[in-house]
């Protein structure tokens, strides 16, 4: 096994904010205070090619790439709580790992962490913006005992086959490493030493919804309570209006 230096930054395994909680504090209101700022758009269009039923972090990503890929077609997003205060992104950690056994899923992840990496690029709406997402590699770990050890090394020779950063250590290397964990019942484990960790869910959220509004995607303040399947294919919200759509996501 290579030297122990090079597994990764564990000395900087932390939490945002944990070391300065009135920081931490002041810094979440000032993002919930960016979310209620953002624009309700309270007119409903009459119809749209796209209709897009939910605007967190999947919805509003769905709205960026069709936008990206198709910026001719009109896209709608409906979400029902514009300020986010009850998302599940918005209450998330933000982490991320690219330690799967399905190939589909490792591919995902290191894309998505190669997209994280390079947010100013993709997700900047003007030259003077600016998109930090606060992206920390600071790693996931995962542990097996005796009984699991085989498939846990079966699953790192699957994420190396596509170029994961992880590192398999042994009960020696955990002890010397993380001092605090008790290995009397692990016999091996693996860790992301990059692509790894977390970033800020609530900036996340709010760059690529700014992003896909700034390539033409509308954001409407809205829920929708029912369908109506015939030739104009017509979707009904909670304030009595209906809206034409072509395509349903």
């Amino acid at each position: 096994m290579s030297d122990s230096k090079n597994i990764g930054p564990f000395a900087r395994i932390r939490v945002p904010g944990a070391d300065d909680p009135k920081n931490a504090l002041e810094v979440f209101k000032t993002q919930y205070e960016n979310f209620k700022s953002l624009k309700k758009i309270k007119r409903v269009p009459k119809q749209t090619e796209v209709l897009i039923i939910g605007g967190g972090i999947i919805g509003s990503f769905v709205a960026y790439w069709v936008k990206n890929t198709s910026p001719y077609l009109n896209v709608t997003v409906v979400e029902k709580d514009s300020n986010y205060s009850t998302s599940s992104t918005f209450w998330s950690l933000g982490g991320f790992r690219q330690q799967f056994s399905l190939s589909e899923n490792i591919k995902m992840s290191l894309f998505g962490a190669d997209f994280m990496k390079n947010a100013n690029e993709y997700l900047k709406c003007g030259n003077n913006d600016r998109i930090d997402l606060e992206f920390n590699h600071d790693g996931y770990l995962f542990l097996a005992s005796k009984k699991s050890a085989e498939q846990l090394y079966n699953n790192h020779k699957i994420q190396l086959a596509h170029d994961a950063k992880v590192r398999l250590l042994n009960k020696d290397e955990i002890k010397e490493k993380f001092k605090w964990i008790n290995t009397d019942d692990i016999e091996l484990a693996s860790f992301g030493y990059q692509n790894e960790g977390w970033v800020d869910p609530r900036k996340y959220l709010l760059a690529v919804r700014n992003k896909a509004s700034y390539l033409g995607a509308n954001f409407v303040n809205g829920k929708v309570v029912g369908f109506e399947s015939d030739s104009n294919d017509q979707i009904w919200l909670n304030n009595d209006q209906n809206l034409r759509t072509a395509l349903v996501i």
